[in-house]
């Protein structure tokens, strides 16, 4: 008979509403806005980077979550048609106003949503929240 030791989960912490209010106005205007403003609407790093204007209706204020950009055994970055699992390919509502105007605010409304690499959000969110 095998034993596995007990998996302890993950955990993070989650920011408060208050702490979110004050994030999403630290974002304002910062080239990471929208990146970030994704993130807080349950976007992962690799779906945001993989999130093409076409997957976006702003008149119905909805995200379909369909693929994703990941790195590949030559650590190449590369987009996937599909999502880490089934349940991940969704159709979410957007939660914040802020994160419509500043889609709304973007002229070039085709390729890529989020130009940005995964470092630089990485980073860029980092610096807003003082690490």
């Amino acid at each position: 008979k095998v034993t596995l030791p007990q998996l302890v989960p993950n955990e993070h912490d989650f920011l408060t509403y208050d702490q979110i209010k004050i994030f999403i106005k630290a974002i304002k205007d910062k080239p990471v806005e929208i990146a970030a403003l994704l993130g807080l609407n349950s976007l992962r790093v690799s779906e945001i980077k993989g999130l093409t204007w076409d997957n976006i209706n702003l008149d119905k204020k909805e995200i379909t979550v369909s693929g994703s950009m990941v790195h590949n055994s030559d650590n190449e970055l590369v987009y996937k048609n599909t999502n880490k699992n089934r349940s991940s390919t969704r159709t979410i509502p957007i939660l914040y106003d802020e994160l419509i105007a500043a889609l709304s605010a973007v002229k070039d409304k085709t390729g890529y949503v989020v130009s940005m690499t995964e470092i630089q959000i990485y980073k860029a969110v980092n610096a807003v929240c003082g690490f």
